[in-house]
């Protein structure tokens, strides 16, 4: 009977030092889910989505949510009362390993802010006399990006750096003339011109993450707009430095820096900072089975 009850207490003592290295053992044996998502260097830029359900909720960059494993829709939060806008990504590559290849779409309008700022007298943007056009953007992006994993024999295989490379294109399509010209003000580049007007905008991006230590990611990119000497030429760097206080909680901080050869502003130069809180939810989906990861689904 002794002999018995020790065995029994040394299998109830393996199963739990089993379970602490294995989060996912709940699944098939009831403990307590304790494993979160594990594509958290995802950023919004690049060209995965999050999985069916998942996402996160953003202040400043963009919000997401899963509506399949591929289809993913986005929008910015802070921003929407100023310039509604809704963006929807589709992942082309089913099954990737390496290379994700995507496309986002997106809709906007600018008129909500721009009469918001002729209502409170903001006449250097806007003048009282002016008259506010109505103007549809519609865009497309492809995104292709390459992701880079940690050795599985020495750890989990997740990625530790991704590079992404991008070409986008909008239009405005105008349902109602106006008067308001291109904003004389430089911070990042100028988008407005494909929101005030019929017009076309090009955008070149190189972007990158990389996952300095397990509680800290870094973002960070470059942007092309047009690719002529006038108009709205642009060149734009942005940085983001995502800190995690809580495994599902970060907090971001950068910045972006704009030079343009804008002949409606005094300004060659312009910059802002950024600060985001970005809440995530949900789980990503575990595609492959192998002997750490059993509950995984084989394709």
């Amino acid at each position: 009977m002794k002999r018995i009850l020790s065995l029994l207490i040394a299998l109830l003592t393996l199963s739990e030092v089993f379970a602490q290295f294995n989060n996912n053992l709940d699944a098939t044996k009831g403990y307590k889910h304790t494993s979160v998502r594990k594509d958290l260097l995802w950023h919004p830029e690049t060209a995965n989505t999050v999985a069916r359900h998942a996402g996160n909720v953003s202040l400043t960059t963009a919000s997401r949510f899963g509506l399949t494993d591929r289809w993913e829709f986005s929008t910015f939060l802070a921003f929407d009362y100023f310039q509604p806008n809704l963006m929807a990504k589709y992942r082309w590559t089913k099954k990737p390993k390496k290379w994700f290849l995507a496309s986002k779409m997106n809709l906007g309008n600018a008129y909500p802010g721009l009469k918001f700022a002729q209502r409170r007298g903001y006449n250097d943007y806007v003048p009282d006399s002016a008259k506010i056009p109505k103007v549809v953007e519609i865009g497309h992006e492809f995104i292709a990006s390459r992701r880079f994993t940690r050795d599985q024999n020495c750890s989990d295989g997740s990625e530790w750096l991704i590079l992404t490379a991008s070409l986008g294109t909008y239009y405005g399509i105008q349902l109602k003339n106006g008067t308001v010209e291109q904003l004389p003000a430089h911070f990042l580049a100028n988008r407005c011109v494909v929101l005030i007007d019929n017009d076309f905008l090009a955008e070149l991006k190189l972007w990158a993450d990389y996952k300095a230590c397990d509680w800290c990611n870094l973002h960070g990119g470059m942007r092309f707009h047009n690719w002529s000497f006038d108009r709205n030429l642009a060149f734009e760097l942005q940085f983001e430095a995502e800190a995690f206080v809580r495994p599902a909680l970060s907090v971001r901080l950068g910045g972006a820096l704009s030079i343009a050869n804008y002949e409606s502003t005094k300004h060659k130069i312009g910059a802002v900072p950024m600060i985001d809180v970005t809440y995530y939810f949900g789980q990503k989906n575990d595609h492959e089975r192998s002997l750490f990861n059993p509950n995984g689904k084989l394709y």
